[in-house]
């Protein structure tokens, strides 16, 4: 018969033990774990949605102005000059980016007004 044992050397190692998962730092908390974990979910989904938004809205905007203003130039016989299409972009861009720090200021204003 066959014995089901590791060996006595694995056995005696300490960082060969499966260690458990720990708790989340809201488990010990006063405050119910649901209302926790919503307000937790919302702000990570805002942290990595929101810097998204003005990424995209960027890369976008440049790429489809550039198009455009590449292909007006080529019917013309200009040379393509990207300046107007970084310009227009990054103006765009910082005005999503304010809009966007706006909205997880105001969500992180709200869940404190919440909280109390």
């Amino acid at each position: 018969m066959r014995e089901n044992s590791l060996d006595p050397a694995i056995q005696s190692d300490p960082s060969s033990k499966i260690v458990a998962l720990q708790r989340p730092w809201w488990g010990n908390s006063l405050v119910e774990p649901d209302v926790v974990v919503v307000r937790d979910r919302g702000r990570h989904f805002l942290k990595i949605a929101l810097p998204a938004i003005p990424v995209t809205v960027f890369s976008f905007t440049f790429l489809m102005l550039y198009v455009i203003d590449a292909q007006n130039d080529l019917i013309n016989n200009l040379s393509i000059n990207p300046l107007p299409a970084l310009f227009c972009a990054v103006l765009l861009t910082m005005m999503v980016s304010g809009i966007c720090a706006v909205i997880y200021v105001g969500y992180l204003q709200t869940t404190k007004l919440h909280q109390d």
